[in-house]
């Protein structure tokens, strides 16, 4: 029989040797994985989508709606009263929502939320349109980043929408033309030819906006997202 140091050192051996096993799988593992994909393989957005616009999920807003199907109607007063404060185009389907329901303040209190904000929206268009400095690059952009909220799914009819987006975009081309290009511009001008469909004309601008502009690092995955989903259409 061996001596009981003997045994003892046995199994002291054969527990380091099992606990460095898993170890040892692990590097391999981590030694022998595949490559990482490269940056430009992984695109945002969604597949689904065949135009050149991309919207963003509103988590705040979406929460809303789902409190709106289970609050009573004076709590969903106050939603409403809430969403005053938020830009109308992304409040719009909340209130379209309310205004269907049965209650009458509610339905005539969302309406009347809705058709202020988008008033409001008009009143700034227009004094932007009439202002005496139209080559200011900061009226321009002003005009251009008011037009596309407007323009919005949520706030204008499919035919409309289209007629004025192809307006916008002749609108930012004479822009282009005779302001001072500063980045907010630039950006402005790249949004309204991504509405547009136009995504190799956003993508020059992008290029002609500072290299480590924010709004340009904002910017870019969209633009390669629509030029993709682009190039898609028009090979099939």
């Amino acid at each position: 029989m061996p001596p009981l140091s003997d045994s003892l050192s046995t199994a002291k051996l054969a527990l380091v040797l099992i606990t460095f096993v898993p170890v040892m799988i692990v590097w391999l593992l981590g030694l022998f994985s595949s490559r990482p994909e490269k940056p430009g393989v992984i695109r945002v957005g969604s597949p689904l989508k065949h135009d050149a616009e991309v919207f963003d999920h509103d988590t705040v807003h979406e929460c809303v709606l789902h409190l709106s199907r289970t609050e009573t109607a004076a709590d969903l007063r106050g939603l409403a009263l809430g969403l005053r404060n938020a830009p109308v185009e992304e409040a719009a389907p909340l209130l379209k929502h309310f205004m269907q329901s049965a209650d009458p303040e509610l339905a005539l209190f969302s309406q009347s939320i809705l058709q202020q904000g988008r008033e409001q929206l008009q009143t700034t268009l227009n004094q932007l349109q009439n202002h005496h400095e139209q080559t200011d690059p900061r009226i321009a952009a002003g005009f251009l980043e008011t037009s596309l909220r407007i323009v919005a799914p949520s706030l204008a009819a499919p035919d409309e929408r289209e007629s004025r987006i192809r307006q916008i975009a002749k609108r930012a081309g004479e822009a282009l033309a005779s302001c001072t290009h500063t980045p907010r511009l630039l950006a402005a001008c790249v949004r309204v030819f991504l509405v547009a469909g136009d995504p190799q004309r956003a993508r020059s601008i992008l290029d002609a906006m500072p290299a480590d502009a924010p709004l340009r690092r904002e910017l870019e995955p969209r633009v390669h997202f629509a030029l993709v989903i682009k190039q898609r259409a028009e090979a099939s």
